[in-house]
């Protein structure tokens, strides 16, 4: 009967730790290159990489304040500046103008 000795053992952990490694780094890769892809919102792509995700959720966690304690309505464009509309540039880099109620559907759509 054949007994793989000490350093056959290693070189075999080794290789299925490399493997492993390999094919994780194929998943991330596969996550990434998905999630750069954007996703669909008022008829436009958005970015959805993670720096876009974070000011996503920013966003949206900025209009659920301006409905819960502003009061703000559906309608307001100027929820979050008096001064002009809130929009969000989309990945063809035109603009979607969203109330506060808007904002937080759309926070939810990019989860």
């Amino acid at each position: 009967m054949w007994t793989p000795t000490e350093d056959q053992i290693d070189r075999a952990a080794q290789k299925a730790q490399a493997a492993r490694e390999a094919l994780a780094a194929t998943v991330d890769a596969e996550r990434d290159r998905r999630t750069a892809l954007g996703f669909a919102f008022g008829g436009k792509t958005i970015q959805s990489r993670p720096d876009d995700l974070l000011k996503i959720t920013g966003a949206a966690t900025a209009a659920g304040i301006a409905v819960t304690v502003g009061g703000k309505l559906p309608g307001d464009l100027r929820w979050s500046d008096p001064d002009a509309d809130f929009v969000w540039i989309a990945a063809d880099n035109s603009t979607l103008a969203m109330d506060a109620p808007t904002t937080i559907q759309f926070g939810q759509a990019a989860l």
